[in-house]
């Protein structure tokens, strides 16, 4: 479809471009997760894949930050193009390779006592 025909069937749907938005977010998402965790399972010095607050990065088995590593490209590009836009890092996540996502940690955390 050329873009002159997707502009005429968006245009002719009863799909708002809303909904294509947020599509288009979960889509990004789904795609950044499975590359997150695929970075994971081949790098076992790698713990976690942690994303929240406009910030993604990777934790170690020490709990130390990882960044801008050669091998983070996937993550890094999808977040490079998309993120500004579809503003990706801002949905909380957090995950080991086969793992579940959470989405509210924090509030694990908030319920310990000091």
């Amino acid at each position: 479809m050329n873009l002159e025909e997707t502009v005429s069937y968006l245009t002719n749907s009863k799909t708002s471009i809303e909904a294509l938005y947020e599509a288009a977010r979960q889509k990004a998402l789904m795609e950044l997760e499975e590359e997150a965790r695929k970075i994971l399972k081949n790098h076992k010095n790698l713990q976690e894949f942690i994303m929240c607050m406009g910030n993604a990065w990777f934790l170690d088995n020490d709990g130390n930050e990882v960044e801008d590593k050669a091998y983070m490209r996937p993550v890094n590009d999808i977040l490079e193009a998309w993120d500004e836009y579809l503003k990706l890092t801002g949905e909380p996540m957090r995950f080991t390779w086969d793992g579940e996502v959470r989405r509210n940690w924090w509030l694990d955390i908030q319920k310990k006592p000091l």
